[in-house]
């Protein structure tokens, strides 16, 4: 009898130590499950977050774009000549469609780490882009007036 105590005792150390080793398992799989979940959320809210702010740059571009085609005679747009002998008043409208151009060429600079793609694929083109508007001479003005250093990269 006391064998078979000793034996149901037993028994129940391994169905004890069995249970215990089940919900220990389940317990590191729920946590790598919440983990894995954890980090797809935060990877796809990162991905939301890029789009979001490319999208609103873009969508300023095209406002930009729009104002230098509905206002062509201030000569704002990178595919016109640079319109000479504007009143004050042209040229404060002129200067303040640069600072919208100015605004979204920020972005594009703040942006441009946010992944490798945008680093390598897109910031050469604004770069580039950035670089050619301020060498005309009415958008190299309007830049020095920010009181921003002059040099560009």
């Amino acid at each position: 009898m006391a064998d078979q105590d000793q034996l149901s005792h037993l028994f129940t150390i391994e169905k004890i130590w069995t249970l215990l080793s089940f919900l220990i398992s389940l317990g590191v799989l729920t946590g790598l499950w919440e983990l894995f979940k954890l980090l797809r959320a935060s990877r796809v809210e990162k991905e939301q977050s890029r789009n979001h702010a490319y999208d609103g740059m873009h969508r300023d571009y095209l406002r930009f774009l729009e104002l230098t085609l509905q206002y062509a005679h201030l000569g704002a747009n990178s595919s016109q000549q640079e319109a000479e002998n504007l009143n004050e008043q042209d040229k404060a409208m002129r200067h303040t469609l640069y600072e919208m151009l100015f605004s979204v060429m920020e972005q594009a600079y703040l942006n441009r780490t946010a992944s490798p793609e945008i680093f390598e694929n897109q910031w050469p083109g604004w770069d580039a882009y950035i670089r050619d508007y301020l060498e005309r001479p009415s958008c190299r003005e309007s830049w020095e007036k920010r009181g921003i250093n002059s040099q560009v990269g």
